[in-house]
């Protein structure tokens, strides 16, 4: 297949080789990471970040249901700003996408094509039926350092074939912030065990788990990561909104979540937790975050007899970078 996305690159160590506009991406599953060129050099002598991907800074800003986030990538301190309402932005990493190089591709967009009956204007999510985790997780960038300040947020919309009765499976690694180049650091997970005893129609209880080699004296566990200061729900046929928030806290970098959903408000899930940026794999590279998968995996493999395929949804990726008000931004999505 021809390329999408133009011959010349410049290529960096760490997150590989890409072009400069905004659909080219960090490498998914079996693949290398892209970037676009440009920006400043990295703590510890690392290759230099690209320049902000997909962001208008000043930009106009639509009505409907993706206002929000055409609002975050028009502000200033917009850093990444990635819809997936694009097929190029889950494209394989050999067409410049965000996705690993296997084929076909697990996350994919084609609104005119898809035969879900409860289809939704996002990037489509698809554990086939006799997976338990997606083959192909998709990478995006974060490229954020040590001592920087950013949040990211996403939206997410869960098929009811995620109901815990179907599949058995008891807890997903679900988002991975992953420090360094691809190493997994901290996530958000989905506990669907837990699912059942919530109520009709909800699907998991929200937690987390860090892999940080270095954690601040208030962590009391890292599995699952704790304190924890609020519950959460995910629940079927309903978009659901993830902010992620990290500030420099001295030697530590400091995460708190909130989450939201159509009908509840924004509840924050961690407070200022300080974990730093890096894994437990790393030793002494320099502290960062270099990309965000969106990772569905279980370490279950048995099959859940007559499991249907799992299907999700997500959109509107953003990573803003600065001293911005979050409690501005918090915000339910759009149903």
């Amino acid at each position: 297949m021809a390329s999408l996305f133009p011959a010349v690159c410049i290529c960096w160590v760490v997150l590989g080789c890409g072009s400069s506009d905004e659909t080219k991406g960090s490498g998914g599953s079996g693949g290398t990471s892209g970037a676009s060129g440009g920006g400043a050099a990295g703590a510890g002598g690392a290759a230099p970040f690209p320049a902000p991907v997909g962001c208008t800074p000043g930009g106009s800003v639509s009505v409907g249901t993706h206002a929000y986030f055409e609002t975050l990538r028009a502000r200033s301190e917009c850093h990444v700003a990635l819809s997936l309402r694009d097929a190029k932005h889950v494209a394989t990493d050999l067409e410049g996408g965000y996705s690993g190089h296997g084929s076909p591709p697990d996350v994919t967009y084609d609104p005119a094509n898809d035969s879900y009956p409860d289809k939704q204007d996002a990037a489509k999510i698809v554990v086939p039926a006799d997976k338990n985790s997606l083959p192909n997780q998709v990478k995006l960038p974060i490229q954020i350092l040590h001592g920087e300040r950013a949040v990211i947020t996403w939206d997410a919309w869960f098929g009811p074939e995620f109901d815990y009765a179907n599949h058995q499976i008891p807890t997903y690694k679900m988002w991975q912030f992953c420090s360094y180049s691809d190493g997994i650091w901290d996530e958000v997970r989905a506990r669907w065990s837990l699912g059942p005893s919530l109520g009709p129609g909800a699907l998991a209880a929200v937690d987390g788990r860090t892999y940080s080699e270095v954690v601040g004296p208030s962590v009391t566990s890292k599995q699952p990561l704790e304190p924890q200061v609020a519950s959460f729900t995910l629940w079927q046929k309903r978009w659901i909104r993830y902010w992620g928030l990290f500030e420099p806290d001295g030697a530590f970098d400091a995460y708190s979540l909130w989450m939201a959903d159509a009908n509840t408000d924004p509840v924050k899930l961690f407070d200022r937790v300080p974990l730093q940026f890096r894994s437990n794999k790393e030793g002494t590279a320099a502290p960062r975050l270099g990309v965000f998968r969106i990772e569905f995996n279980t370490s279950t493999n048995a099959l859940a007899a007559g499991r249907s395929a799992l299907v999700a949804y997500v959109r509107n990726y953003v990573v803003l970078k600065g001293d911005l008000d979050v409690a501005a931004i918090l915000e339910r999505p759009q149903p």
